[in-house]
């Protein structure tokens, strides 16, 4: 084995991609305060995204979070659409100690993925390692916009915005429509109840109480409040 430097390695073209970053609100603090309970939203969390993976993009998990890489919009909206959806269900499944919450962040840029090196090893764990890279500036970015998110919603950077205005022509990007507002306005009443009992516990969670009205407000701003029609 050598630890020399070798600059004569391959490397891929850079390509042109949507890179969103999604991750748990709050697993910091939820580590410290029992890390079995993080270690099962984290895994939910993980099988949830993985099970919405399809042909047309690329899923990176990193530890609570993860990176999700597509060439096409549609591919990539689609993904966040059912993923969020069914999230939502999740939090409306479970109670208030148990539940996770999801944000993310959207950009685009020229990025490099390890499954697109131009060379082979002989051993797989080289392999393995070398696939799992993501490389590029939108990872930066996407991660970095993440924290203009409500709770439970997607922010646009603005290389995603400018380069997709028909799109992303917002800062906040809705993963609902008119077919499941119903499930929206559901979710919007149980982080209601979620911010409740986070103030009253914040001396508990390490959750500010100023950081908990921010994103109460945030959510509400972003998560309609429908008046349902009485159903006959």
């Amino acid at each position: 084995m050598t630890n020399s430097y070798d600059d004569s390695l391959p490397s891929p073209e850079p390509k042109y991609s949507y890179v969103c970053w999604m991750d748990i609100m709050g697993t910091g603090n939820n580590m410290y305060q029992n890390i079995s309970v993080a270690a099962q939203k984290i895994l939910n969390f993980q099988i949830l995204a993985k099970e919405v993976e399809s042909d047309g993009l690329t899923i990176y998990p990193m530890m609570d979070g993860v990176y999700i890489v597509s060439e096409d919009i549609q591919d990539l909206t689609e993904f966040i659409e059912v993923a969020f959806e069914n999230a939502a269900h999740q939090v409306l499944e479970r109670d208030t100690e148990g539940m996770f919450i999801i944000r993310g962040g959207i950009s685009f840029g020229p990025i490099v993925e390890g499954k697109d090196f131009p060379i082979e090893f002989d051993d797989e764990e080289y392999s393995q390692n070398i696939e799992s890279l993501l490389i590029g500036p939108p990872m930066v970015e996407a991660y970095g916009v993440e924290e203009d998110a409500p709770p439970f919603g997607i922010a646009i950077h603005d290389s995603a915005r400018s380069f997709t205005p028909n799109d992303f022509q917002y800062q906040w990007y809705k993963w609902f429509n008119p077919s499941n507002r119903e499930l929206a306005n559901e979710l919007r009443k149980k982080l209601e109840s979620y911010f409740e009992y986070s103030k009253r516990n914040s001396h508990i969670t390490n959750y500010p109480e100023e950081k908990i009205e921010q994103h109460k407000d945030m959510m509400e701003l972003y998560l309609p409040e429908v008046k349902l029609k009485n159903r006959e």
